[in-house]
């Protein structure tokens, strides 16, 4: 089973490689503290994670949300996403828009709740 945790410096390159994304971009979403950034973990070593970035008051959007294999979305995903609803939701986000991804992405989304929208995925926080 995953356990999500905050993301820490030493995630980044684990994260970047998850998401083909360079590990600078990454590191500059952690610094930022109005940032949501968690990461799934298994045995140790990072294998999934999420970033929501706020867009105002009450909306944020995610738009790096990664799992190490399609097979992870119903656990590590579904772990990642309601963590980052639930720290949302403490910080007053009201609505979450999650953009589009693989069929599993898309499928735990539907699951969770979420609309397809022009925007990607829409649902409350």
């Amino acid at each position: 089973m995953s356990v999500v945790r905050p993301a820490v410096p030493s995630d980044m390159a684990a994260c970047a490689e998850l998401a083909g994304t360079p590990a600078a971009h990454l590191s500059r979403l952690l610094a930022q503290s109005e940032h949501v950034f968690l990461v799934a973990e298994w045995a140790g070593a990072p294998v999934g994670f999420v970033v929501a970035s706020p867009l105002g008051h009450a909306a944020a959007r995610i738009d790096h949300f990664q799992v190490e294999a399609p097979g992870l979305w119903p656990n590590a995903g579904q772990h990642l996403l309601r963590a980052a609803r639930a720290r949302l939701k403490e910080r007053g986000i009201q609505t979450l828009i999650v953009a589009d991804g693989d069929a599993g992405r898309n499928a735990l989304l539907e699951s969770e709740g979420l609309s397809r929208s022009p925007g990607g995925w829409t649902g409350s926080s």
